[in-house]
């Protein structure tokens, strides 16, 4: 009698499945399809593209050595983005203050995936456009990491309330207080700064 309880899984659990059989190649398959997302939350945490690549690196390496440890209950790019996480987290608190070097800058405002641009493209109102989310990057990383982190992962990389609170392990009331807050936070900076 077949269960009809039981979920199918999915295309990534099958990957981790086949990954942790030992099938040559399969964990290059989640590498391949989640290494932008993975190095944009460490570029954006870390401000550097160097350590972003370091920490994209560690990410790989420590999901690969605990992929047994993969509970299927969550999304498989939700437990890497927790990972991604507390590695650029870990490296951060351990690194010394250094200066951002300008071409990472210029990599960190530069959107994961914009659309290419339309027929109707208007140079004036793109320069807007791109001093506005330069302003508001800019702005996110003076927020306390709380308030920074949810906010990036709910508006950059578009995830559920559910998801961001199983990356930053805190509760969905909690989640949802801090994007309230950030974003009033964000909204007074901006502003200030007679963006708004």
């Amino acid at each position: 009698m077949k269960n009809f309880a039981a979920t199918p899984p999915t295309d990534d659990q099958e990957i981790v499945r086949r990954s942790l059989d030992g099938e040559p190649g399969a964990f290059n398959q989640l590498v391949s399809k989640y290494e932008h997302m993975v190095f944009h939350l460490a570029l954006r945490i870390m401000k550097s593209r160097e350590d972003a690549e370091d920490v994209t690196q560690e990410v790989f390496l420590n999901a690969y050595n605990h992929l047994a440890d993969y509970q299927s209950r969550f999304k498989f790019s939700t437990w890497l983005l927790k990972i991604t996480k507390n590695q650029a987290l870990y490296r951060l608190r351990g690194a010394k203050s250094r200066p951002v070097p300008a071409d990472d800058l210029e990599a960190l405002t530069t959107a994961a995936g914009e659309a290419p641009q339309s027929q109707g493209f208007n140079p004036e109102e793109e320069a807007e456009r791109q001093e506005f989310k330069d302003t508001v990057l800019d702005i996110l990383q003076t927020l306390p990491e709380k308030y920074r982190l949810t906010l990036l992962l709910r508006h950059l990389f578009e995830r559920s309330y559910q998801d961001i609170s199983d990356i930053l392990e805190m509760n969905i009331g909690t989640v949802k207080t801090n994007i309230h807050l950030g974003r009033k936070l964000l909204r007074q900076k901006l502003e200030a700064r007679r963006m708004i």
